[in-house]
């Protein structure tokens, strides 16, 4: 199942595909989109992936389809090129580029090292009011209750 067309990877590639490239854009996509919707648990459809989803999906499978080896630099005669090494660094995808996966996803950042509450009871007494500091993740911020000395 692939969360982007191949018309799509067309446009932005800059050209018509050649009859034997569609077999292998084919592939890319189809996999791309696999491990998308796979690292942020997601049953996204065809029919039902966000467009920002089949955008992410396109940037990494044209990265994929002009640098299948993925060489961060390289150098013929006195030329010589340089990407930059986080477009490969954590994979398929770039940090911002999961980052955009997991919102549209829903999640909270679980999957990929965040932190989270897990409420316990002790002979302590609590405020009962919950405050909340801020994260870096807009709209999720942690939660805390200050403790009262009785």
């Amino acid at each position: 199942m692939k969360l982007a067309s191949r018309e799509a990877f067309e446009i932005r590639l800059g050209r018509d595909l050649i009859e034997s490239e569609h077999k292998r854009v084919d592939a890319i996509l189809e996999d791309t989109s696999a491990i998308a919707a796979s690292l942020v648990k997601a049953d996204w459809t065809p029919e039902t992936v966000p467009h920002d989803v089949s955008a992410v999906v396109l940037s990494a499978a044209l990265r994929t389809f002009k640098n299948p080896d993925r060489y961060v630099q390289q150098a013929i005669g006195d030329y010589s090129a340089r990407i930059d090494s986080s477009e490969f660094a954590s994979g398929l995808f770039t940090k911002p580029e999961l980052d955009i996966l997991e919102r549209s996803a829903g999640n909270d950042g679980l999957q990929f090292g965040s932190f989270g509450t897990v409420e316990t009871v002790r002979d302590e007494h609590w405020t009962g009011e919950v405050q909340y500091w801020q994260t870096n993740r807009p709209g999720l911020p942690f939660p805390y209750s200050e403790r009262v000395d009785w």
